[in-house]
């Protein structure tokens, strides 16, 4: 479980850094320096992002060198924030699960819960196998209760035939 967190601390810096941060402000500038400094801890030797990587059980030199060929190749800062066309980037952010890496909302149509209550989940600090694997609550009337029998009126009154009511009775 330690592990599955620290991932997800990973997970979200590289998300920062692909995708652009959104969370760190609502000014466009303050959200740019944001992605920039994502992008720079995970390229540049800092020994944050080595115990981060420790904890996740992962090599940081491995996942350093990944992200500079992963960011070599993904839009400059520049153009992510000026792209208007792109999707909800809390539903581009990708999550790994065991052994699998998908989008959020490739994991809502895997799993059949909503994008929405996955990123809720997440963001309330649940754990990303508890956010992708617990069942969503509904609302209104439960599954589990047993269907009604009877009248309510007790075992006598099912049982006879000659009902009456009080204003009608004389």
């Amino acid at each position: 479980m330690t592990q599955e967190l620290w991932q997800s601390v990973l997970q979200m810096a590289v998300d920062d850094a692909l995708v652009g941060n959104n969370e760190a402000g609502t000014g466009r500038e303050t959200r740019i320096k944001a992605t920039h400094r994502a992008r720079e801890y995970l390229t540049q030797p800092n020994s944050d992002f080595n115990e981060v990587c420790t904890l996740a059980g992962l090599d940081p030199e491995a996942v350093r060198d990944a992200m500079r060929k992963r960011l070599a190749e993904a839009p400059s800062v520049d153009d992510v924030f000026n792209d208007t066309r792109r999707r909800n980037p809390m539903n581009q952010r990708r999550i790994t699960h065991e052994g699998r890496t998908l989008r959020i909302d490739e994991w809502a149509d895997e799993t059949g819960l909503t994008k929405g209550a996955i990123n809720t989940r997440l963001k309330l600090g649940w754990s990303v196998a508890r956010s992708l694997t617990e069942p969503a609550r509904r609302r209104g009337v439960r599954s589990n209760f047993t269907g009604n029998v009877g009248t309510g009126g007790g075992t006598r009154a099912q049982e006879s035939t000659n009902i009456t009511f009080q204003d009608q009775a004389t």
